[in-house]
């Protein structure tokens, strides 16, 4: 198994901070709207908009006592595979590489506040009443997936180092290098995983406990998510 990005001491990129601070305390349906409307939004907003976007979210990470410079230090080998997502996007240019950087910031802070359990309770909420046999699954392997995701930048770091020691030293090749070794090895982390899943005694039907009332303060949080986009959406240049 691939190290894991992380310093003695501190998380990876993607994965849980245990804390006891308002952002861990919010509502896990608030937290999953949030991420999504501001994802969202991150690709919509004119330049101006986007940096104040990016403040906010380092503010969040101040509030979430999560270092946002040891954060940027772990996305290093994003850089690789931003080379290649700008270079096949319509727009070749650093604001769209921004873009997608805001976009990871704001991901990895969710995850940082988010227990697995409780995001797999919001998915299998939303989804019981349309596949109430399918719900509990289907949370459960979108957890994993977002989860899986630190296992992915993992695998991308050390395929990075291993393409600079063969002196691989332009970008493009360099990504290319990356995303190969990443794509290659995909299957085998899925069988892994699957692999310790069963050793564990899944048999395909979690439990999820149901998620409570919303509090005053995740009330409160979602006016301010709410005039927070609308401020966003209307910035001028």
């Amino acid at each position: 198994m691939a190290r894991s990005l992380m310093t003695a001491g501190q998380p990876g990129l993607f994965a849980y901070t245990p804390a006891e601070t308002a952002l861990h305390r919010l509502d896990p349906r608030l937290k999953v709207l949030t991420l999504i409307a501001l994802q969202a939004v991150a690709f919509a907003l004119t330049p101006a908009a986007l940096l104040l976007l990016a403040a906010v979210t380092a503010a969040g990470y101040r509030a979430a006592t999560v270092s946002l410079a040891a954060t940027l230090r772990r996305m290093i080998p994003l850089a690789a595979l931003l080379t290649v997502i700008v270079a096949l996007s319509a727009g070749e240019s650093a604001e769209y590489a921004t873009r997608i950087a805001v976009a990871v910031l704001i991901a990895n802070l969710f995850t940082a506040v988010t227990r697995s359990t409780e995001l797999t309770a919001v998915i299998a909420g939303a989804l019981r009443p349309l596949a109430p046999r399918a719900a509990a699954q289907v949370a459960l392997a979108a957890s994993l997936t977002l989860r899986f995701i630190e296992v992915l930048f993992a695998e991308a770091a050390e395929a990075g180092a291993a393409a600079a020691a063969r002196g691989c030293n332009r970008p493009v090749r360099r990504a290319a290098a990356v995303l190969g070794s990443v794509l290659h090895r995909l299957p085998r982390r899925a069988d892994e995983i699957g692999a310790a899943l069963t050793a564990r005694g899944y048999r395909g039907t979690p439990f999820t406990a149901p998620l409570g009332r919303p509090k005053r303060g995740d009330l409160v949080a979602t006016a301010a998510l709410a005039a927070l986009i609308l401020a966003l959406l209307h910035l001028p240049l």
